[in-house]
């Protein structure tokens, strides 16, 4: 199980343009976790293909 912080307090202190940045980690780290606990891969999702075709 993944352990993690449940708040960052490093937005109050950040640039303006670094805000958003640190908003969205803990939803990341939340969407890992949720996929973990389903039993899924979150580093290979379902339907997703990573195949770069070239000619």
């Amino acid at each position: 199980m993944l352990r993690h912080a449940t708040s960052i307090d490093a937005a109050a202190d950040a640039a303006e343009e670094l805000v958003p940045v640190l908003e969205i980690l803990p939803l990341q780290v939340l969407a890992a976790e949720l996929s973990v606990r389903r039993g899924r891969d979150p580093d290979r999702p379902a339907g997703l293909s990573k195949v770069t075709m070239t000619q």
